[in-house]
């Protein structure tokens, strides 16, 4: 009987050798390892953000245009700018800070004028925000309204505007101060207290003790010891002390409380080599007048002594005038005056005319063309003239009594004498006067 093969024993499992990975099939992961992303995705993700457009802030939730805000650069200020007059109509204060304090952050200068509009703002965070913007985008856009800044109602927005005035034009600031702290108006005081406690205090030292002396209002008086008050020096205190000499009597016991607290700190600190109020007061006063004693004998060279003195060097130094020289020079000009006047007379004064009107021999007039007669005439008369150019002088017989002034001596006639008898024949060429002037064409 045929019997089945036998079933061999099973023996242990032969292992499948695996698959080694390839490019095609990358390693799979070993188990409950997170399946890591493709190498596409990053890819596309950056595409999608880079095609994704800028969000509507306007339209944003408050918290998401906050976080917008807070992050500002350069490229995000260039879209918003277009859209800045309706972000700030519904944006609330806080988001306006952000917006302002991107701009300082990484604006330009030509997006001052875009903060300008903050300056004047009613809300002080605002203001002293724009404030520092503009210090570093443009300086000469907010110079102009420093000084109305300096007098703001918030002490924020003053100590702010009088730190960067101080900054750009530190001459120009104090002086606006000075003229705001001897002002008739106590508040225009108190605010120009409060300005120079923004300035280093050397610079403003005698005008706080100047103003100090004249301080009419206990409340301004006290806000400028607190200024001193952080700067006591035996120099300073002395100082004090003439000041309150010469003060108003409103103030005086606020001065004089605050000069025995100075004394007594310096004292305590070992700062003076003073007992007390009493002996620093004696030294003070001692300095006082020996400084008003120095003015007294420093006198101004417009003093009345000192002119007179001037005057008494100058005429001792004046040179002195030689009385001979003097005669000489006097009796020089007065000959020099007669030797003219004589030259003139006896030489180069010109020759009367004659009594009749004639004209004088020796003298060719010149003939004005309108006059001029081109026809000969033949005359009879005497020869009245006879002049040394070759000229006669001939007056004519009959009623008129023509008077002719006639040229010989081109004519190369002789010239008849004076006196005697004329019968020729002229060509008048012009009248000067009564006198007809006339060239000499024959002799009968």
């Amino acid at each position: 009987e045929a019997r089945p093969p036998a079933t061999p024993a099973p023996g242990p499992e032969r292992a499948v050798p695996a698959r080694e990975p390839t490019a095609a099939t990358p390693p799979a992961p070993p188990p409950g390892a997170a399946v890591p992303p493709t190498t596409a995705a990053p890819a596309v993700a950056a595409v999608a953000a880079t095609a994704a457009p800028e969000p509507d802030l306007t339209k944003l939730p408050a918290e998401d245009r906050t976080r917008v805000l807070v992050a500002l650069d350069r490229e995000r200020l260039k879209k918003i700018s277009p859209l800045l007059g309706t972000i700030l109509k519904v944006c609330p204060v806080e988001e306006k800070l952000l917006i302002v304090q991107g701009f300082a952050r990484s604006g330009e200068k030509a997006d001052a004028p875009k903060l300008q509009v903050f300056l004047t703002d009613s809300d002080p965070r605002l203001v002293v925000a724009a404030i520092e913007a503009l210090r570093d985008l443009d300086p000469d856009l907010l110079s102009p309204h420093l000084p109305r800044l300096i007098q703001h109602s918030s002490d924020q927005v003053r100590a702010t505007a009088m730190r960067v005035f101080a900054l750009f034009d530190k001459k120009q600031a104090i002086s606006l101060v000075e003229k705001m702290l001897f002002s008739l108006q106590p508040k225009q005081r108190a605010l120009a207290i409060f300005s120079t406690g923004q300035v280093d205090f050397p610079s403003v030292r005698d005008l706080l003790l100047r103003a100090l002396s004249k301080e009419q209002i206990p409340e301004n008086a006290r806000q400028i010891c607190t200024i001193l008050r952080a700067h006591l020096d035996e120099e300073l205190v002395m100082s004090l002390d003439g000041a309150i000499a010469t003060c108003p009597e409103a103030t005086r016991d606020t001065l004089e409380a605050f000069f025995a607290e100075a004394v007594e700190t310096l004292r305590r600190e070992n700062r003076t080599r003073f007992a007390g109020v009493e002996e620093f007061r004696q030294e003070s006063r001692k300095r006082i007048a020996a400084e008003e004693q120095r003015q007294k004998s420093a006198q101004p060279s417009y003093a009345l002594k000192n002119i007179q003195k001037m005057r008494q060097q100058k005429a001792a130094e004046a040179p002195k005038v030689d009385a001979g020289l003097v005669q000489f020079t006097v009796a020089a000009f007065g000959i020099g005056a007669v030797l003219t006047a004589l030259i003139w007379f006896l030489f180069l004064a010109p020759a009367a005319p004659p009594p009749d009107g004639g004209s004088t021999p020796g003298r060719r007039p010149v003939s004005s063309p309108a006059t001029q007669v081109q026809a000969p005439r033949n005359i009879e008369g005497v020869v009245t003239e006879v002049g040394v150019g070759g000229q006669i002088e001939v007056k004519a017989e009959g009623p008129e009594g023509e008077r002719f002034l006639i040229e010989c001596r081109d004519s190369g006639i002789p010239i008849p004498a004076k006196g005697s008898r004329f019968r020729g024949q002229v060509r008048p060429t012009g009248q000067e006067g009564k006198v007809v002037l006339a060239e000499l064409l024959a002799i009968y």
